[in-house]
């Protein structure tokens, strides 16, 4: 479970911003780059390449290019190192794992990647607490589509640590938000023996914590 958000304003955060939530993201969403959602928003301009919804897009906040935007998600820089810009062409349907928003117009509250000159987003990805099953289809103009297919099955803490041989390692990927519960039965932990192990930042690695 990956849910990293520490460095999103809050009223209290003398910050401009703005946030957007999951239900306007699915009201707007069809498969379109977020550059077109961003430019509904305060301060952004954007234009595309072809002319479409889909392809290579851009956008300036407060006047100033993508190269000085810091793009994270769930904390984790997006920018390109080449020119540190973050192109959403690379990310097919990208929205569609994303449950919330904020744009921060000037220096914020960001505390990696590139420089935040014009501002920051910072996206947070879809919850996986949450179970769904989702098929959609789609099409427009010029002979675009779009077919999609989502499954979450929830947290599966606890389901792995049952399913898991006696006496193996249950490994917990990422950090969990403070409302995050594991409960289990005392007795059980003790009879069935083995460890729970957390992994920070990626810093997992099979070959050693898998046994």
């Amino acid at each position: 479970v990956l849910i990293v958000n520490p460095y999103r304003a809050t009223e209290q955060t003398p910050v401009s911003f703005q946030n957007i939530g999951l239900q306007t993201i699915e009201e707007k969403n069809f498969g379109q780059e977020p550059t077109f959602i961003l430019g509904e928003t305060p301060n952004v301009n954007f234009s595309s390449d072809a002319g479409s919804y889909s392809g290579y897009s851009y956008f300036r906040l407060r006047g100033i290019d993508q190269t000085r935007v810091n793009v994270t998600l769930n904390g984790v820089p997006m920018n390109e190192p080449e020119d540190q810009g973050a192109y959403f062409n690379n990310f097919p349907d990208f929205l569609n794992s994303v449950q919330s928003l904020q744009v921060q117009r000037g220096v914020g509250t960001s505390a990696n990647g590139v420089a935040s000159y014009a501002g920051s987003l910072n996206f947070e990805s879809v919850s996986l607490l949450r179970r769904q099953r989702e098929i959609g289809v789609g099409g427009g103009s010029f002979g675009t589509h779009r077919e999609y297919a989502e499954y979450g099955s929830g947290l599966l803490g606890k389901q792995a640590f049952y399913l898991r041989d006696l006496a193996g390692t249950v490994v917990l990927v990422g950090v969990p938000t403070p409302e995050m519960k594991l409960e289990l039965p005392l007795v059980d932990y003790f009879s069935r023996g083995g460890s729970l192990k957390s992994s920070w930042y990626g810093d997992c690695l099979p070959e050693r914590d898998f046994p």
